[in-house]
């Protein structure tokens, strides 16, 4: 990901960087964090967002798209080899979607997603409005914190 390259491997400003989504029957909430050096928050933060900034104001490229969804697809194959796995995956499914699609539907769909679609997407979920931030850490500069925390 672009976090990963860009704050990770690029500055080594972080041990890990991570992104996530999880589900809920009526909502949502998409994760990023990163373990970091308390002396490297404030870089480390202001490059989080502004990664998020350049995908909501220019997309992703085609390549991209194909990268993220080629491990998106191998992650599903190896997630649901194992038994247990499936039907968490399942179980996980029919309660925050109240119903099960198949794999090869759930493929599709990610197969369908274009480049327009991820602008739109961030559109909805990289605005203040939505934006919440934790650090833990000694105690932190909230107000420099609150000013890197920006989607603008």
């Amino acid at each position: 990901s672009r976090l990963n390259h860009e704050i990770r491997e690029k500055r080594g400003l972080a041990y890990d960087v991570d992104s996530s989504i999880t589900y809920f029957y009526d909502t949502g909430a998409m994760r990023i964090s990163a373990g970091t050096d308390v002396a490297a928050m404030p870089k480390t933060l202001k490059l989080t967002m502004g990664i998020c900034r350049d995908v909501l104001r220019n997309g992703v490229s085609s390549r991209e798209l194909k990268h993220a969804k080629d491990y998106i697809r191998g992650h599903i194959a190896l997630t649901l080899e194992r038994t247990a796995e499936y039907m968490l995956w399942l179980g996980e499914s029919l309660l925050t979607t109240n119903s099960v699609m198949s794999v090869e539907d759930i493929l599709a769909a990610y197969d369908a997603v274009t480049p327009d679609d991820i602008q739109r997407v961030a559109a909805r979920v990289f605005n203040n409005r939505n934006l919440s931030v934790a650090v833990v850490a000694p105690a932190t500069d909230e107000r420099a914190v609150r000013d890197l925390a920006t989607f603008e």
